[in-house]
């Protein structure tokens, strides 16, 4: 598991500047700008991992959420554990054994379906019939732990770049509203 949050205290000199408007505008204002910068960062781990991975985009969103907790912070959670090599995607048997989209050919491979219903890649352990091992393929919270300073570098920048930006938007917003 992976998170990163953002947090008020990153705005407190903004605040200070704000200190005359009334603690319901600054709520609201800080709670949509931090929900909008927190979109825009998951999305943006999204493609980082993606691109280190190899895996779509599509299937690390699923393991990734973005969660405004209250109390003016908000998170990006990636939860993933290993995914089987089958489930990435464009996965075929070849003579030579089992070609897996942007991960190639692995030797000595096989696809199998379990009595179970559980389709997979799989290899044998020995020469003999059983035991068989499913082969495995990335996992993105474990890549964004292993390559810690490039997602927070993409999360920094995410903050400097919108945060402050959005959170006069908003303000301005609810001051146009009165």
């Amino acid at each position: 598991m992976f998170t990163v949050s953002f947090d008020k205290r990153d705005l407190e000199d903004l605040m200070r500047g704000l200190g005359n408007l009334p603690g319901e505008i600054k709520g609201k204002a800080i709670a949509r700008a931090l929900k909008h910068t927190t979109a825009i960062a998951k999305t943006r781990v999204i493609r980082k991992s993606a691109a280190s991975t190899g895996m779509r985009q599509k299937d690390i969103r699923s393991v990734t959420i973005a969660v405004n907790t209250g109390a003016d912070t908000a998170s990006v959670i990636m939860r993933s554990g290993w995914i089987p090599l089958y489930q990435l995607g464009s996965v075929r048997q070849t003579r030579d054994g089992v070609s897996v989209r942007n991960w190639g050919t692995h030797q000595g491979t096989f696809l199998a379906t379990m009595a179970s219903g559980h389709a997979g890649v799989f290899k044998r352990s020995s020469a003999a019939r059983l035991p068989v091992r499913e082969l495995w393929g990335p996992n993105p919270a474990a890549d964004v732990q292993n390559h810690e300073d490039e997602f927070m570098d993409v999360l920094e920048s995410v903050a400097d770049e919108k945060l402050r930006p959005r959170l006069e938007h908003e303000i301005d917003r609810l001051l146009r509203s009165l």
